[in-house]
């Protein structure tokens, strides 16, 4: 596991240098400029579209962890996916302010979280049930 990291790492700091050789630093401000704001929000609705294949596939790996650990991830996943749909509705005008949500739509969320983990652990679901194609899965 510390192997993996330490090579995730190296591919992540190689990057931002490499970035930093091309004059990227500062990209962020670049990006956030309101001429670009058009060419921003399609790429998040993009990346939006495609982290909605991921979530639903989800709850495959969901199944197969103990309770608690399951909660959590279908928790986190209830929360960032209610996030990127604020996102979303905002359009180009959720870069005004940081899109968040709030204490009681987070608890609520995640106390529905803890029924979708328990469901997802008593039935199980197989590999085969998943919308997995032409998504990244990790090599075995």
């Amino acid at each position: 596991m510390a192997r993996i990291w330490l090579t995730l790492g190296a591919i992540y700091g190689l990057l931002s240098v490499s970035l930093g050789a091309f004059g990227a630093h500062g990209l962020r401000g670049r990006v956030a400029e309101p001429t670009h704001r058009g060419g921003v929000v399609a790429v998040v609705r993009r990346l939006l579209a495609e982290a909605e294949r991921y979530y639903a596939s989800s709850r495959l790996g969901i199944s197969q962890l103990p309770f608690r650990s399951a909660w959590a991830v279908a928790g986190a996943r209830a929360v960032y996916r209610d996030i990127g749909r604020l996102v979303l509705r905002r359009g180009a005008a959720a870069w005004e302010e940081r899109a968040a949500t709030g204490t009681g739509r987070k608890l609520a969320l995640v106390l529905g979280s803890g029924l979708t983990a328990a469901a997802a652990v008593a039935v199980g679901r197989g590999p085969e049930a998943e919308p997995r194609a032409g998504l990244w899965t990790r090599p075995h």
